[in-house]
Formats: C-alpha cells, structure tokens, sequence
C-alpha cells in the first residue's frame, strides 16, 4: 500500500510538471524571495526593484530630472550674462543693472520672467516626476502649455525696439526657453514613460511570491502577443528541438532556397575573418581571461570588423548548443537582450530570428531591434553560430524601435587541444545601429559592449556548471 501510494504521488508530481512547463513560463529559481526580478529586465531597469514591488526612480527618469534642472540653469546663465550687456545709463554699476531687472520688472522690458517660468517648470516637474513619481504625461502637458502660451504672449508685449534691449541674448534666451519646454515634453513622452511601462510589465510578468498560484495564467500565456514572454523548458529533450527546426527542410520555397544561400555565403565570409591573420589591429585588453578585442577593416564587406578572442572554461560543442539552440534564453542572462526569437525555422541550421537590444544611456541610446538570419554548424573541428541582417516579411519595422543591421559575423567555438573541458571563444562583430548616432561613436563603444558580454558569458557558464552538477 505504501509502494503504491508513492507511485501515484510521484505520477501526480511528474504530471503537474509537464502541464507547468507546457504553460510556457520560465521555470521558478529554487531560492526565490518575494521581490524576485526576472533576469530579462534590462539592468538599468532591474535597480529600480525595490522591496514591496514598487519602482524606485528609474535612470531614464533620472536623466529627465537633470535635463530639467539644465533648463533652469541654462537660463539663468544667458540671462546673467544678457543683463551685464545692458548699457549702464541711469545706473552707477552691472550689479545695479541686474537689481533693476528684478525690483523693477517691467513684462516690456525685464527678461527676468523668463527666469521664473523656467523656475516654475522646474518646480512643477519635479515634484511630480521626482517626488510624487506619477506615470502620466499631464504635467508636462500643461507646463509646456502654460510656457508656450508666456512666450508667444511675451514677444508680442516686450519692447525690442528700444535701444538698451538691441541685445541678441534677448532673442536667445526667448527660443531656449521655447525650445528646452518642448525638449522635456518629447524626452518624458518618447523615453521616460515607455521605458518605464514596459520595465513595470516584465516585473509584473516576472513576480513570484508564495500566494502565486502553481500553473500561472496558462491561458494569457498562450494569447501572448508580441511583448510575451518566449522560453524553452530547461533539459528539453534534443529531438523535439530538431523537430521544430527541421520543419521548413521536407520543402523550400523559392524565399527559403535564398535563405539558405545567405547562410552559405555568410558561413564563407565569417569563415574568411577567421583564417585571416594579419591586418589585425589591437583595440583593448591584452590577455585572454578578460578578453582581447582586434579590429581591421574589411574590404569585401567594406566596413570595420571586430574580433573578441578568449578562453572560457566549458566545451566547445556544449556552449555552441547552448547559443544555438537557445536563442530564446538569451535576455535571461544577458541584460542587454530585452528579447530572443526565432521567426521562422528555414533548415535544420537555418533560421530567421528577431532581437531587441536594451536602451543604454539613461535611455538617450534608443533601444534596437534587428532581424538577423542565422546559420550554425560545425567546419574543421570547430563550432560556428553566425549571423547576418536580413530582411522577413513577417517582422516589418517597429514604430518603436530603430531597426538595426548587423553585418556578417557571429560566435566560434575552438576547441583546446588536451583540454577537453575549455575552448577558445571568438566573436567577429560589426554593425549599424543607425539612427542619429554617427558611425565612429559606434565603433568607439563596441568594444565595452563585446568585453561586458564575455562577462555575462562567464556568469552564465558558471550558472550551467551548477545545473549539470544539480
């Protein structure tokens, strides 16, 4: 009686597992606390987690309060300095100049109200996207209301005719108070609120706490729509993972023979980088634990290629798996991932996948999104897991998101002669981020971007050590 009691225990637990992971979330960490925040969350958003699931000030929203505090300062400054180039008749000094903007005012002829409104501005703003912290556009609203309508009412009334204002400061001050209010508005609307929407949503998504129920919300899960969250169970089991992939193989449509041949050509030239030896120019670092990023530039692709050479300490073939056949995990350890893919499987080592790339900046940097097509395979005893942009016609633009373009490079894998248990870790990168970033300050930045990832890399390898032990 006792044997089969637990037989049907164990039966029960085995099939309350399967229905848990089929509802398609994340797996619980086994040492959760109740303020437990999902490792998709962009970094810069993850440290606005406090305890009581409240969000403390955010960096995009930070950024904004400084931008604000600039306005007033900014000001200040040319008004200062407008005041000091007033002629001196009827007055003994500058500072008797400056007093008589102030005790003196006149809307006609004082400039010091435009002080005031930035002062105004300021305070409204700051007390309730700082203090108060509301989600809601209404106080910028009505601050660039109120300034818009100041202004325009204020270079109809003011004197520009007298001699003592032919000052061009006047002008300035005039349009850079017009255009700073206008500058918050499009910064709050555009950065602040969506970024902070969307960090709320995957918190939400996220939460656990011992009163969440144990299959979740299956069915919101199944309707999820774009912003959802995408997972594959841990220790899936291999052929299922071939299954999916190998879908589109049985036939290909004219589009998937054009996909294929990309992938084959973009296997060539990643392939080409990595047998060239010479050309490479050193950029940072220079020892293999931490990483050591090489550029050249490339003539084929006409456009400047990095190289990030390390050793890591796990097997080759085991990491490329792992970075080939779960693209769908990557924003879990990797922060600067929102969202990993896949559109759209071409071949058994060919697919369509869609990427969101984090904000960074404070959220001044935009976050990307690319569509890349992905090949992977294995030539001359070494793994490869490239990828090159490309265009699908189900992932048009996002309103968004600035749609990027990655060129050909990706992920190799070397195994270490007599040391079966580490392998060499290569990255060839070059990209486009477009929008108004000039190319050069991308290149700039790229290298910090390739030696944080190899730090997250590491953290995640240690992470999948402790699973095979477990």
């Amino acid at each position: 009686m006792v044997q089969a009691g637990s037989t049907r225990d164990s039966q029960a637990k085995e099939a309350a597992r399967i229905i848990y992971e089929s509802s398609g979330q994340p797996i619980r960490p086994s040492s959760y606390s109740p303020n437990y925040v999902p490792n998709g969350v962009n970094s810069s958003l993850s440290e606005a987690w406090m305890h009581g699931g409240r969000l403390q000030m955010s960096a995009v929203r930070r950024t904004f309060c400084l931008l604000v505090t600039f306005d007033i300062g900014l000001i200040f400054i040319i008004w200062v300095i407008y005041t000091q180039l007033l002629p001196t008749s009827g007055v003994n000094n500058r500072w008797d100049q400056f007093i008589d903007q102030v005790q003196k005012y006149d809307i006609k002829k004082s400039l010091f109200d435009i002080v005031m409104l930035s002062t105004v501005r300021l305070t409204l703003l700051l007390l309730a996207y700082a203090l108060f912290r509301i989600n809601h556009w209404w106080m910028i609203a009505i601050t660039t209301t109120l300034s818009c309508s100041f202004l325009l009412a204020k270079c109809f009334v003011f004197n520009f005719a007298d001699t003592e204002h032919d000052n061009a400061l006047g002008y300035v001050l005039l349009i850079v108070s017009f255009s700073m209010a206008w500058v918050e508005t499009w910064f709050l609307d555009f950065k602040v609120l969506p970024s902070e929407k969307k960090a709320r949503k995957k918190v939400t998504m996220g939460h656990y706490d011992e009163r969440s129920p144990l299959l979740g919300d299956v069915e919101g899960q199944r309707r999820g729509g774009e912003d959802a969250e995408y997972y594959s169970p841990e220790n899936s089991d291999e052929s299922d993972t071939d299954v999916e992939r190998s879908e589109g193989t049985r036939g290909h449509s004219r589009q998937e023979q054009e996909y294929i041949q990309l992938g084959d050509e973009l296997m060539d030239i990643v392939w080409e980088m990595h047998q060239t030896k010479d050309g490479w120019k050193l950029e940072k670092g220079d020892n293999p634990e931490d990483g050591i990023v090489h550029s050249i530039y490339n003539k084929k692709i006409k456009r400047k290629v990095y190289r990030l050479q390390s050793e890591v300490d796990f097997r080759a073939q085991y990491l490329w798996e792992e970075c080939a056949y779960n693209l769908e995990e990557n924003s879990h350890w990797n922060p600067t991932c929102v969202e990993s893919r896949v559109l759209q499987a071409i071949s058994e080592n060919t697919d369509i996948a869609y990427t969101i790339a984090a904000e960074a900046a404070g959220g001044i940097v935009a976050a990307r999104d690319f569509v890349n097509l992905r090949r992977w395979g294995e030539r001359n005893g070494q793994y490869l897991s490239l990828v090159t942009h490309t265009t699908f016609s189900g992932m048009p633009h996002q309103k968004k998101y600035v749609r990027g373009e990655n060129g050909p490079g990706g992920f190799l894998f070397v195994p270490i002669p007599n040391e079966q248990h580490k392998c060499q870790f290569l990255w060839y990168l070059n990209t486009n981020l477009k929008g108004w970033l000039p190319q050069q300050a991308i290149d700039v930045g790229l290298t910090g971007v390739m030696l944080d990832y190899l730090k997250y890399l590491r953290i995640h390898i240690e992470d999948l050590k402790n699973r095979e032990k477990s």
